[in-house]
């Protein structure tokens, strides 16, 4: 348009491949003003073939591009949004990648947790859990699973259950784990509240067994109370017999 300058072109990324073609070029290759004019026009058409193959060649890798990009995105919010956490962790315990679930779970942001230990959300009582199941997968290259009680930045405690695998470089030297953080917190809790109830069964039951014991005992004591009582009845009564034979006896006499 008039009045408006034009905007200097930017050098296209062609420009330095094209540089690296023409220093390939044949030193041998004759010159085009030394070809013949059926040379020229055979020249022209097998160029305009190239040309036509290159860039049907370009909007195949295009496709393959937007198709690779599509499944990227496809799998990425496969990863980020699964029902479980993902995180990748060094064989010294520090993270190097969660997904979107795990980070909720540990109710931090994701690029807070990238580089911090994992060991910082395990609850103190289950540190030796953690780093014993840690240690024996790094040493040996088993999958492992444990689990463990997590707190959160706010204080909030819940339960996970850990799967873990080694990924392992070259010289199968254990570098990363590979690991799924399931909440459990509903199922220990249900474990816990059942716990519950079997103690509270198995105290009452301890308890009535004890007064039972108790009321057991106390008959038997009754018992022995009430045959000592029957021995001295029967005794009584032998002895009123013996008594009135005799004064049967003696009356007889007289």
């Amino acid at each position: 348009e008039v009045g408006m300058k034009s905007k200097p072109s930017k050098p296209k990324e062609t420009d330095g491949l094209r540089k690296r073609a023409e220093k390939n070029i044949d030193p041998a290759t004759r010159p085009i003003e030394k070809l013949s004019d059926e040379e020229v026009r055979n020249l022209a058409h097998e160029l305009q073939v190239h040309q036509i193959e290159l860039e049907m060649q370009n909007d195949e890798f295009r496709k393959s591009q937007l198709a690779l990009h599509a499944s990227r995105d496809k799998y990425s919010n496969l990863y980020d949004f699964a029902p479980v956490g993902y995180l990748t962790i060094s064989d010294k315990g520090i993270i190097l990648e969660v997904n979107l679930t795990g980070s909720l779970m540990l109710g931090t942001e994701r690029s807070f947790l990238i580089g911090k230990p994992f060991s910082r959300f395990v609850m103190k009582e289950y540190s030796d859990v953690y780093y014993h199941e840690r240690n024996r997968i790094c040493k040996t290259g088993d999958r492992g699973t444990c689990e463990l009680g997590m707190v959160r930045n706010d204080g909030t405690q819940f339960y996970v259950q850990l799967e873990c695998t080694v990924e392992s470089d070259a010289e199968e030297v254990p570098l990363q784990l590979m690991t799924s953080m399931t909440d459990i917190t509903d199922r220990k809790r249900a474990e816990g509240a059942l716990q519950k109830a079997h103690d509270e069964l198995e105290d009452n039951v301890a308890e009535r067994t004890s007064e039972l014991t108790v009321a057991n005992a106390s008959l038997k004591d009754k018992n022995r109370e009430l045959e000592h009582y029957r021995e001295l009845f029967v005794d009584r009564e032998f002895r009123i017999k013996e008594l009135r034979d005799k004064i049967k006896e003696l009356e007889n006499k007289s």
